[in-house]
């Protein structure tokens, strides 16, 4: 009974993590539009509104682990903390789940190095895929129906957003990512690479 609670706890969560992902897929849509016609005003207020959406989903994985956490006490059972998987791991996250988005910080700077500093997103996309292959779940090579690319892809450039927004990553020339100074730093320090 409890290893089927267990079952059901998890595909509700994925559903609803699903929808979510869904939901911020549009919104990173909208807010690439919104750059490109230059509307920073509204640009401002999606990019809000995307960071809402973050949050929410954050708090729904914390939600969901608390979940299965509780279901493994009333059972008797030792829990083991969900796998959180490094961008240097080998192993796969379980199956369904999509590697969380501070897990392409370093494989996005290490590929931008590797490119002297600045790429097309394409380029950079498919160098963070090779980097991770080992680490991307199944989950995370299926097709969002909003945007017709793997799941991983819109991750990447969720994580491009906040590198930004950190200063790790300049907001540049469209169709164009480049490192910062302070990117390749962090590359050095917390990635271990440069």
């Amino acid at each position: 009974m409890e290893e089927r609670d267990n079952l059901s706890l998890e595909e509700a969560f994925a559903a609803l993590l699903q929808l979510i992902e869904d939901k911020r897929s549009e919104v990173h849509q909208q807010i690439q539009l919104l750059n490109d016609m230059g509307d920073y005003r509204q640009l401002s207020r999606y990019a809000a509104y995307a960071e809402q959406i973050r949050g929410y989903e954050e708090k729904i994985e914390r939600l969901r682990d608390e979940g299965i956490r509780l279901f493994a006490q009333q059972a008797g059972a030792s829990f083991a903390e969900p796998n959180r998987a490094s961008p240097t791991r080998s192993s796969r996250l379980p199956q369904g789940r999509r590697t969380p988005e501070e897990n392409f910080v370093c494989p996005i700077l290490q590929a931008l190095d590797e490119f002297g500093g600045a790429a097309r997103i394409g380029l950079v996309l498919d160098r963070v895929g090779e980097i991770m292959q080992d680490v991307l779940t199944e989950a995370d090579y299926e097709t969002l129906e909003s945007t017709n690319e793997p799941r991983w892809r819109n991750t990447a450039q969720w994580c491009r957003n906040s590198l930004c927004d950190k200063g790790l990553m300049a907001r540049g020339r469209r169709g164009l990512w480049e490192i910062t100074d302070a990117g390749r730093a962090y590359l050095r320090d917390q990635c271990g690479h440069g």
